[in-house]
């Protein structure tokens, strides 16, 4: 059995003498991802020069399916890559800011796309639901990048259902460990933002953390698993 504490104290560890190049790769991310939110939801046209030619509706609504395509074209491989950041640091490996976009090689882009969609509409089903029942899933849900990328020919359904199955006993820890970070989150607000560069690190690392320490609980998971990851 293992605690938050140490979880915490493994992650402040490794991101020792590592902090400003972690932040670079989060404001990276961030700027990407904060991008890709606009394309989706900047449904307006901005140029009253065209508007007497186009008929604004029509236009407004291909811009959102442009952005919509976008985000789900984005979002799972940069999700991926993301993951693969702090798994493979992590696991001892330096800093790389090349691995942000990892999903996007090969036969990985359509299955991060794949499961990036399944996992956030089975989210936010279970959302619309209620609200717990969606918080629930959601941390039910948090391995399968990491399971993806441990086994690269596993399916959506597989990298859900071992997520499931290893937090299975772990999700109230882990979500009091998610807890931990709100006063982080408070000091990076005092900071104008500028922190939470500095906090998601700290956050990711602790998670890949939390993935090693429960992985092998599972039965299923050693038996499949061929741990095929590669730094």
């Amino acid at each position: 059995m293992f605690d938050n504490y140490s979880v915490r104290l493994n992650a402040r560890e490794k991101l020792r003498g590592n902090w400003w190049y972690a932040f670079l790769i989060a404001l990276v991310y961030s700027l990407i991802a904060g991008a890709v939110n606009f394309s989706s939801n900047n449904n307006s046209v901005g140029n009253a020069g065209i508007e007497p030619l186009i008929d604004f509706g029509a236009a407004a609504a291909l811009i959102g399916i442009v952005g919509f395509v976008a985000t789900i074209l984005l979002s799972g491989p940069m999700e991926f890559g993301f993951s693969y950041v702090w798994l493979s640091f992590n696991r001892g490996n330096p800093l790389e800011i090349g691995h942000l976009f990892y999903g996007f090689r090969g036969p990985v882009f359509g299955k991060a796309i794949l499961l990036w969609f399944m996992r956030s509409l089975f989210i936010l089903l279970w959302t619309l639901l209620f609200i717990i029942p969606g918080l629930i899933k959601s941390i039910s849900y948090s391995m399968a990048y990491y399971i993806q990328i441990d086994n690269p020919e596993y399916g959506w359904n597989d990298c859900i259902k071992q997520s499931m199955d290893i937090t299975s006993g772990f999700k109230l820890q882990l979500f009091v460990l998610s807890l931990s970070f709100i006063g982080w989150a408070l000091l990076s607000i005092l900071t104008l933002g500028f922190g939470f560069f500095f906090l998601i690190p700290y956050m990711q690392v602790s998670m890949a953390d939390f993935y090693e320490r429960i992985k092998n609980r599972s039965d299923t998971y050693q038996q499949d698993s061929g741990y095929t990851y590669q730094p």
